[in-house]
Protein backbone atom coordinates (compact mmCIF):
# COMPACT_ATOMS: atom_id res chain seq x y z
CA UNK A 1 0.00 0.00 0.00
CA UNK A 2 2.87 2.38 0.83
CA UNK A 3 4.45 1.69 -2.58
CA UNK A 4 1.19 2.57 -4.34
CA UNK A 5 0.89 5.78 -2.32
CA UNK A 6 4.50 6.70 -3.17
CA UNK A 7 3.93 5.97 -6.86
CA UNK A 8 0.75 8.09 -6.94
CA UNK A 9 2.52 10.93 -5.09
CA UNK A 10 5.50 10.77 -7.44
CA UNK A 11 3.21 10.76 -10.46
CA UNK A 12 1.38 13.81 -9.08
CA UNK A 13 4.64 15.68 -8.52
CA UNK A 14 5.83 14.83 -12.03
CA UNK A 15 2.54 15.99 -13.56
CA UNK A 16 2.71 19.23 -11.58
CA UNK A 17 6.29 19.85 -12.71
CA UNK A 18 5.39 19.09 -16.33
CA UNK A 19 2.44 21.49 -16.24
CA UNK A 20 4.64 24.21 -14.74
CA UNK A 21 7.18 23.78 -17.55
CA UNK A 22 4.38 23.84 -20.14
CA UNK A 23 2.85 26.98 -18.61
CA UNK A 24 6.21 28.72 -18.71
CA UNK A 25 6.71 27.75 -22.34
CA UNK A 26 3.39 29.23 -23.42
CA UNK A 27 4.96 32.63 -23.80
CA UNK A 28 4.41 33.31 -27.44
CA UNK A 29 3.81 36.94 -28.31
CA UNK A 30 2.24 38.44 -31.41
CA UNK A 31 3.08 41.99 -32.40
CA UNK A 32 2.72 44.19 -35.46
CA UNK A 33 6.07 45.84 -36.10
CA UNK A 34 5.54 48.84 -38.42
CA UNK A 35 9.17 49.18 -39.51
CA UNK A 36 12.07 47.05 -40.72
CA UNK A 37 14.29 46.00 -37.82
CA UNK A 38 17.52 44.16 -37.10
CA UNK A 39 18.01 41.02 -35.05
CA UNK A 40 21.62 39.97 -34.84
CA UNK A 41 23.02 40.28 -38.36
CA UNK A 42 19.64 39.91 -40.07
CA UNK A 43 17.23 42.66 -41.16
CA UNK A 44 13.56 41.69 -41.04
CA UNK A 45 10.75 43.53 -42.87
CA UNK A 46 7.82 45.31 -41.20
CA UNK A 47 4.85 43.06 -40.45
CA UNK A 48 3.11 40.90 -37.88
CA UNK A 49 5.52 38.66 -35.97
CA UNK A 50 5.16 35.76 -33.59
CA UNK A 51 7.95 35.75 -31.03
CA UNK A 52 8.41 32.70 -28.81
CA UNK A 53 10.96 30.43 -27.15
CA UNK A 54 12.18 27.86 -29.68
CA UNK A 55 11.92 25.04 -27.14
CA UNK A 56 9.74 24.59 -24.11
CA UNK A 57 12.57 23.66 -21.80
CA UNK A 58 14.84 26.67 -22.31
CA UNK A 59 14.81 30.45 -22.71
CA UNK A 60 18.16 30.62 -24.46
CA UNK A 61 16.96 30.47 -28.07
CA UNK A 62 13.92 32.37 -29.36
CA UNK A 63 12.21 32.26 -32.74
CA UNK A 64 11.07 35.49 -34.39
CA UNK A 65 8.81 34.67 -37.34
CA UNK A 66 6.64 36.48 -39.87
CA UNK A 67 4.55 33.77 -41.52
CA UNK A 68 3.04 35.96 -44.24
CA UNK A 69 6.39 37.08 -45.63
CA UNK A 70 8.29 33.90 -44.71
CA UNK A 71 10.83 35.99 -42.80
CA UNK A 72 12.33 35.05 -39.51
CA UNK A 73 15.34 34.14 -37.47
CA UNK A 74 16.56 32.38 -34.36
CA UNK A 75 18.29 34.44 -31.71
CA UNK A 76 20.30 33.62 -28.60
CA UNK A 77 18.94 35.43 -25.55
CA UNK A 78 19.69 36.16 -21.91
CA UNK A 79 16.82 35.72 -19.40
CA UNK A 80 15.92 38.88 -17.43
CA UNK A 81 13.47 39.67 -14.63
CA UNK A 82 11.64 42.79 -13.53
CA UNK A 83 10.21 43.76 -10.15
CA UNK A 84 6.79 44.28 -11.73
CA UNK A 85 4.49 42.02 -13.69
CA UNK A 86 3.53 43.34 -17.12
CA UNK A 87 -0.09 42.92 -18.16
CA UNK A 88 0.93 43.35 -21.80
CA UNK A 89 4.10 42.20 -23.46
CA UNK A 90 6.64 44.66 -24.74
CA UNK A 91 9.29 44.69 -27.42
CA UNK A 92 12.10 47.12 -26.73
CA UNK A 93 14.11 48.43 -29.67
CA UNK A 94 17.29 50.50 -29.73
CA UNK A 95 16.90 53.15 -32.42
CA UNK A 96 19.66 55.02 -34.23
CA UNK A 97 18.18 57.39 -36.81
CA UNK A 98 15.98 55.15 -38.97
CA UNK A 99 17.55 51.84 -37.90
CA UNK A 100 15.92 49.68 -35.20
CA UNK A 101 17.57 46.84 -33.29
CA UNK A 102 15.48 44.47 -31.16
CA UNK A 103 16.87 44.65 -27.62
CA UNK A 104 14.41 43.00 -25.19
CA UNK A 105 11.19 41.02 -25.18
CA UNK A 106 8.98 41.19 -22.06
CA UNK A 107 6.44 38.39 -21.75
CA UNK A 108 2.81 39.43 -21.06
CA UNK A 109 1.37 38.45 -17.67
CA UNK A 110 4.80 37.79 -16.11
CA UNK A 111 7.81 39.60 -14.74
CA UNK A 112 10.17 37.74 -17.08
CA UNK A 113 11.68 38.52 -20.42
CA UNK A 114 14.77 38.07 -22.52
CA UNK A 115 17.52 40.39 -23.61
CA UNK A 116 19.30 40.07 -26.94
CA UNK A 117 23.06 40.55 -27.06
CA UNK A 118 24.21 43.66 -28.91
CA UNK A 119 25.30 42.63 -32.42
CA UNK A 120 28.43 43.78 -34.24
CA UNK A 121 26.18 45.59 -36.68
CA UNK A 122 24.47 47.55 -33.88
CA UNK A 123 27.83 48.44 -32.32
CA UNK A 124 29.06 49.76 -35.68
CA UNK A 125 25.88 51.80 -36.22
CA UNK A 126 26.10 53.20 -32.68
CA UNK A 127 29.71 54.31 -33.22
CA UNK A 128 28.95 55.84 -36.63
CA UNK A 129 25.65 57.45 -35.62
CA UNK A 130 25.44 61.20 -35.23
CA UNK A 131 22.38 60.85 -32.98
CA UNK A 132 22.09 59.29 -29.54
CA UNK A 133 20.45 55.93 -29.08
CA UNK A 134 16.72 56.16 -28.41
CA UNK A 135 14.48 53.50 -26.94
CA UNK A 136 11.33 52.54 -28.84
CA UNK A 137 8.69 50.39 -27.12
CA UNK A 138 5.97 48.33 -28.85
CA UNK A 139 3.12 46.65 -26.96
CA UNK A 140 2.47 43.02 -27.78
CA UNK A 141 -0.30 40.58 -26.86
CA UNK A 142 -0.10 36.98 -25.77
CA UNK A 143 -0.72 34.36 -28.41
Amino acid sequence: MKQILRAVTLLGVLMLAASAVFAQSERGTIVNIPFAFNVGDKTLPAGEYRIQPYRRDTDKVWLIRNQEQHAGTFVMTIPVRSNTTREEGQLIFNRYGDQYFLSKVWTPGTNTGVELPVSRQERAVEVASTTERQTYVLTAHKD
